[in-house]
């Protein structure tokens, strides 16, 4: 009967040892988790400002872009479409340095897609409205309205449907 109690405690004693062994893994593996939460978390706000502070830059280049829009009714024509096509390819340049993944992206899945409709995409992403974008390009609104159609219709959804998508692309953390 005494070696029957000696093997029961035993056995309660490697429980014991087990349970905290256990307990021990369960609370490195929490800290790990926690640990690992708080480095994503610091790493997507980080990635937030870098994208606030890459936005702002660009819609200081399209604040440009539409002054620009302004000055094409004041100035030589000539003078003035040269001067606007260089922001504007500016404008291509600095959307393309910023949004190269998202627009790899385009560009793969949707090859028929030209460099007009992928920066209309990222701007509407961006939450330009169609009359922003039209001042941009000095097109009409309703230049921007059928070509916000054509696109939709190339990445089959509706254009209300494109807002959204774009906002993802652009935005893919939020």
């Amino acid at each position: 009967m005494s070696y029957l109690f000696y093997a029961l405690a035993a056995i309660a004693a490697i429980e014991a040892v087990v349970i905290f062994i256990l307990s021990f893994l369960l609370q490195k593996r929490t800290y790990n988790l926690r640990r690992t939460s708080l480095v994503e978390q610091n790493h997507k706000k980080h990635i937030s400002i870098q994208q606030k502070e890459k936005e702002k830059h660009i819609r200081t280049k399209l604040h440009l872009t539409q002054r620009l829009n302004l000055q094409l009714n004041h100035s030589t024509e000539s003078q003035a479409f040269y001067s606007y096509a260089s922001q504007l390819n500016q404008l291509y340049t600095d959307l393309r340095e910023i949004f190269f993944p998202q627009i790899i992206t385009l560009k793969e899945q949707y090859p028929m897609l030209n460099n007009i409709d992928i920066t209309l995409i990222i701007l509407l992403g961006m939450g330009y409205s169609n009359q922003e974008i039209s001042a941009i390009f000095n097109y009409s609104k309703l230049t921007i309205y059928k070509r916000r159609q054509n696109i939709g219709r190339l990445l089959s959804i509706s254009p209300l449907q494109l807002d959204e998508y774009a906002k993802n692309l652009v935005n893919p953390q939020k």
